[in-house]
């Protein structure tokens, strides 16, 4: 599991103090795209949590594609070289996602302005269940909750098709050691995983079936771009968390 989490360390500040400060996982990109999604199906414990919490947390995951899908999109950033420029969507965005408009802020997301980054899309799957079996072998951890960042080189050009990509869990605020009364069930951040890469193999098979890639590009691009308010704004790369 830990190669798929980013590298820390403790720091002190003001003697008492202490601070975890997480890996620039950015760092190697030079425009670098990124989903962040919000693991987990029920992310709250009677064990650690009061009723109060337990009930606010009920209401936001059904109000999202938590109770479905096991995960909700949290923000997205997607470099448009075109544009040279980023497109940048929070919270607010993805907590008003539908199960569909969810698979689509998806393709979106693999989306340059121009075409779809479909050579992306196995890279990422193959993360996903190298994390996915790194979760089930690991027997010290029980993750209630977390976040999945996904991250490609946005930086796109026809004759330079860099294919850098990454996976890594980032929060580990509802993490804690395993107890031996604990009970693998769909609570889990398991399920938003397997959720996710059934949504990227849509996607890939939709790439399939396409009667040309000219046509899964361009189908609906630029329109649904702009209908979903994905065109309508302009950020710079660290306005993406506040």
């Amino acid at each position: 599991i830990e190669h798929r989490i980013p590298h820390f360390e403790v720091r002190h500040f003001q003697q008492s103090n202490q601070f975890i400060v997480l890996e620039n996982l950015t760092a190697s990109y030079s425009h670098a795209s990124i989903i962040d999604l919000k693991l987990g199906q029920k992310p709250y414990s009677p064990k650690l949590h009061s009723e109060e919490k337990i009930i606010k947390r009920k209401v936001k995951a059904s109000g999202t594609t938590t109770a479905k899908l096991g995960f909700r999109l949290s923000g997205i950033r997607v470099y448009i070289p075109s544009k040279d420029s980023y497109i940048i969507k929070r919270s607010h965005y993805g907590n008003r996602l539908s199960d569909k408009t969810l698979t689509r802020s998806m393709e979106l997301f693999l989306n340059d302005g121009l075409r779809l980054r479909i050579e992306l899309i196995p890279l990422f799957i193959k993360q996903l269940e190298a994390l996915l079996y790194a979760l089930d072998k690991q027997d010290k951890f029980d993750f209630l909750a977390s976040s999945v960042l996904l991250i490609y080189e946005g930086n796109y050009t026809k004759n330079n098709a860099s294919t850098h990509t990454d996976v890594r869990l980032i929060d580990f605020d509802h993490a804690r050691l395993k107890s031996t009364n604990d009970v693998d069930d769909e609570s889990k951040i398991k399920v938003g995983i397997s959720s996710l890469i059934i949504i990227l193999r849509r996607l890939q098979m939709a790439a399939k079936k396409s009667h040309s890639l000219e046509d899964l590009n361009h189908i609906e691009n630029n329109h649904f771009l702009q209908k979903s308010g994905f065109l309508t704004s302009s950020s710079p790369a660290s306005d993406f968390h506040q």
